[in-house]
């Protein structure tokens, strides 16, 4: 019996990993690789799968335009997948969303440093723990980035700024040590965030990101 993939560079690729099928299927031609098509979107497992690993490895598309990794317990530790993160980086063109992770100061310099091609960065209901005001000045020197979305990051579940806003005004803080990044930036997203459109939009003021619009 013959099988054969069809994909379509206008189309997107959505992964489940509860059932595995697509990926155990697709990690057995490996190495296979996809061709391009316009956006994957993968969940997670909490922990380290071989398959998943696997799949990031040796069968990712060339070029994507968006990728979004989305992990099925909050707030799992971006550890677990971080190489292969690093790794799928520059083959995403347009946007990048993690979504329910746990992200150090180390990982987050990092992401920043290795996405900093792409238009739209986007973290979504994760914690990001920034204890000290990181130096981006080489990590986002010619970045790209037009869109930084924060969206439900300020949580109490998550980050919870309500009672951590140092922290946030650390990440701002080291992102505007990048000229490129200040000079590049467009707009921020933090949608019903508990800290208020003002506050934020003194703190952007303060670090000289005033012609940024912010989303709330």
């Amino acid at each position: 019996m013959k099988y054969a993939l069809k994909f379509d560079k206008d189309k997107e690729l959505y992964l489940h990993t509860l059932g595995f099928s697509d990926i155990k299927f697709m990690t057995k031609l490996s190495p296979f690789t996809i061709p391009e098509i316009s956006s994957i979107t993968i969940n997670l497992l909490p922990k380290r799968s071989k398959n998943i690993a696997t799949f990031l490895n040796n069968c990712y598309p060339k070029q994507v335009q968006h990728t979004t990794l989305i992990c099925l317990e909050n707030l799992t530790p971006l550890e677990s997948y971080f190489p292969e993160f690093i790794k799928i980086a520059p083959k995403i063109t347009h946007k990048m969303c993690f979504a329910a992770f746990k992200i150090s100061e180390r990982q987050l310099k990092r992401i920043f440093s290795a996405f900093k091609h792409v238009k739209a960065l986007i973290f979504y209901r994760s914690k990001l723990s920034v204890p000290t005001a990181p130096d981006f000045s080489s990590a986002l020197k010619l970045s790209q980035i037009q869109h930084l979305s924060l969206n439900r990051c300020d949580e109490v579940t998550t980050s919870d700024w309500s009672k951590s806003f140092n922290e946030l005004q650390n990440l701002i803080q080291g992102l505007a040590s990048s000229e490129d990044f200040r000079e590049k930036l467009a707009k921020m997203v933090i949608k019903k965030s508990c800290l208020g459109e003002k506050c934020i939009r003194t703190l952007m003021d303060e670090n000289g990101f005033q012609k940024v619009v912010i989303e709330t």
